[in-house]
């Protein structure tokens, strides 16, 4: 069961990056941090503290609105820009072939016994 945090965004966990991408970005908005996701730290000492702030908080909203089996994508990040890149990069659909590539895999993934289930379940996804 998908967990629903008290903002109505439902955590990702997979499924529909296209609408939860949409509310994450709307709290981001509404917390004024949006444009960090968007953005590189400013190299200004001065505006980099706010940066690094607002940075903060952007990546701890949508970390709060990611299920566990995808903050394994995003733990290494370091910055809010670097989560909605890793994000986008392996959410969204970029064409046919991809589509085609990914249906392949999935014909080809078989369980082994030496893997735990929840890798191969998170494989299968």
């Amino acid at each position: 069961m998908t967990a629903v945090i008290s903002n109505n965004v439902r955590s990702f966990d997979g499924a529909n990056y296209s609408n939860w991408e949409f509310g994450v970005n709307l709290l981001l908005k509404q917390a004024s941090v949006l444009k960090v996701t968007k953005t590189e730290p400013p190299a200004d000492v001065a505006q980099k503290v706010t940066f690094e702030q607002n940075d903060v908080k952007a990546r701890n909203t949508i970390v709060q609105c990611l299920a566990d089996n995808i903050l394994e994508v995003v733990k290494l990040k370091k910055t809010a820009k670097e989560i909605i890149e890793a994000l986008l990069g392996t959410n969204t659909k970029k064409g046919i072939a991809m589509q085609v590539e990914l249906q392949r895999q999935q014909c080809g993934l078989k369980y082994m016994k030496d893997t735990p289930l929840h890798v191969f379940l998170t494989n299968l996804k």
